[in-house]
């Protein structure tokens, strides 16, 4: 469904990052077409502050907390390999 997107590299606040715009239109239509039960999210802003968060309908928490769970697997093992 979509890539990794580099989080290192300094982009300043109000830098528009086009990758991150079109995973989220993405995410908007897939949406709006009754695709996504629920979404779980991690943000990074321009200055650094982190935000997450999390919404689903009912049944949906152990497959997001699953999802999650292999989400953050999924980060760290990039990280170790050195991929972006």
């Amino acid at each position: 469904m979509s890539d990794v997107v580099r989080l290192w590299g300094g982009v300043s606040e109000g830098s528009v990052v086009p990758d991150v715009v079109e995973i989220l239109e993405e995410l908007l239509e897939r949406a709006k077409a009754g695709e996504l039960q629920a979404l779980a999210f991690a943000t990074v802003n321009g200055g650094g502050a982190l935000g997450t968060g999390w919404n689903g309908n009912e049944g949906t928490r152990d497959v997001m907390g699953a999802s999650i769970s292999l989400l953050q697997s999924r980060y760290f093992l990039d990280a170790y390999r050195g991929d972006d």
